[in-house]
């Protein structure tokens, strides 16, 4: 089943307001597998580490929850945050691809950001993909996500 379509399967059985509720392994991938990613290519301050965008992206060098947190690690409760966030974004595509992986690919949609990707056969694309769709555990997916561990650095705190 499509993330998406178990997010709003979610969000409709919820109140008006009340968050999404991420099963773990949904956050555990985030964590290891899209997070460095989404740390390392959007959580910057003057990008989606921003408290006034609604992608919000916490990072240990970027966007805190809190000031109290700065020079620590990075938090569950950011992480969680974090994923929430990005599933926010557009969780109901309706049949076209999302915003998460159509903006910063190279000439479909605007972004204020660089293009982050030239095509969907990016092992960092394909790995974000795969965490939307919950797909991390197909071996395609895996290995995207490994590839793409590779691909990430992070500054340094």
């Amino acid at each position: 089943m499509r993330r998406w379509l178990l997010i709003a399967l979610l969000a409709g059985c919820q109140g008006q307001g009340d968050p999404i509720v991420l099963p773990a392994a949904d956050v555990a991938g985030y964590q290891a597998s899209v997070h460095p990613i989404m740390e390392a290519r959007c959580g910057t301050l003057d990008c989606h580490g921003d408290p006034g965008r609604p992608l919000r992206i916490y990072s240990e060098t970027g966007l805190r929850a809190a000031d109290e947190l700065r020079d620590q690690l990075i938090t569950e409760a950011e992480i969680e945050a974090s994923a929430r966030s990005l599933l926010a974004v557009d969780p109901d595509p309706g049949g076209r691809p999302s915003l998460v992986l159509s903006k910063p690919l190279a000439g479909l949609v605007a972004h204020e950001g660089k293009d982050l990707w030239l095509s969907a056969s990016e092992p960092q694309y394909i790995c974000v993909a795969g965490w939307l769709e919950a797909r991390l555990d197909e071996p395609a997916i895996a290995a995207a996500c490994a590839a793409a561990a590779l691909e990430v650095e992070l500054p340094p705190p």
